[in-house]
C-alpha cells in the first residue's frame, strides 16, 4: 500500500519529483548503482553480505527456535523458503520505497523515521496510527522472543542462578536483561544499519574461530 500511493505520488508531480532527486541537498550519488564506492569496494560489499545471509537467520535466536519448533523436516524446510522469500519481497520493496521517497517528501532528515512520517502525512489518522501500532508491535515481538530465549540460555547454562532465583527466574531474568537492554539502546546514537553491521560483524567474530575448527576437523 505504501510502495503503491508513494508511487502515484511520484508519478502524479513527476516535475517536481524529478527536482527533488536533482536538488543540492540529495547525494550525487543517490541514483548511482554502485554509490559512492569504487567497482572492487562494491563487490566486497556485496560479497559480505552474501555469506552474511547465509548465517542470518542461526545468528537471530528468536528465529533459529521456530526452526526447533517444526513438527517435521519438510514443514522446517518450507517454512525456511517461506521466511527467505518473505525477506526478499520486504527489503526489495523497502528499498524502492526509500528512493522514491527521497523525491517525494525530500525534507525527511532522517530516513529511517520516512515510513511512519509518510503514512501520517498521506493517510487517515486511524490508518496511520495502525501502521504505527503495528510497527511497534513487530518491534515488541522481536525483543520479547529475544529475551526470553537469552533468560533460558543464561538460566540453562548457570544451574546455581536457576536454584536461587526458583520459580521467578523467567520473570527476573526477563526484567532484568530488558531493563539492560533499554538503557543500553537510549545511550547508543547509531542507525539501525550501524548496529545491524556492527552486531553482524561481532557474531562473525565470535563464531569464526569455533567454524574454522570444526572444518578443519582440527
Amino acid at each position: 500500500m505504501a510502495l503503491g500511493t508513494v508511487a502515484a505520488i511520484a508519478i502524479q508531480d513527476l516535475p517536481n519529483f524529478t527536482a527533488n532527486l536533482a536538488h543540492d541537498s540529495v547525494d550525487p550519488n543517490f541514483l548511482s548503482p554502485l554509490g559512492d564506492l569504487s567497482l572492487i569496494a562494491a563487490l566486497a560489499f556485496v560479497c559480505g553480505y552474501v555469506f552474511t545471509s547465509l548465517g542470518f537467520g542461526l545468528g537471530q535466536p528468536q528465529i533459529t527456535t521456530r526452526y526447533l519448533a517444526g513438527a517435521s523436516a519438510s514443514e522446517t524446510d518450507a517454512a525456511k523458503w517461506i521466511y527467505i522469500g518473505y525477506v526478499q519481497f520486504t527489503w526489495v520493496s523497502m528499498t524502492v520505497f526509500g528512493m522514491l521517497l527521497r523525491g517525494v517528501m525530500p525534507e525527511i532528515e532522517d530516513p529511517e523515521q520516512g515510513f511512519g512520517i509518510f503514512f501520517q502525512t498521506y493517510f487517515p489518522g486511524l490508518i496511520a496510527g495502525v501502521v504505527i501500532a503495528d510497527i511497534f508491535a513487530t518491534m515488541a515481538s522481536t525483543s520479547n522472543s529475544l529475551l526470553v530465549t537469552m533468560s533460558q540460555s543464561l538460566v540453562s547454562a548457570f544451574p546455581p542462578l536457576t536454584r536461587w532465583l526458583g520459580k521467578l527466574k523467567d520473570i527476573v531474568l526477563i526484567s532484568v536483561l530488558g531493563f539492560i537492554t533499554l538503557v543500553t539502546s537510549l545511550r547508543i546514537e547509531a542507525s539501525v544499519v550501524d548496529l545491524a553491521l556492527t552486531s553482524i560483524s561481532l557474531l562473525a567474530a565470535g563464531l569464526a574461530p569455533a567454524v574454522i575448527i570444526k572444518v578443519f576437523e582440527w
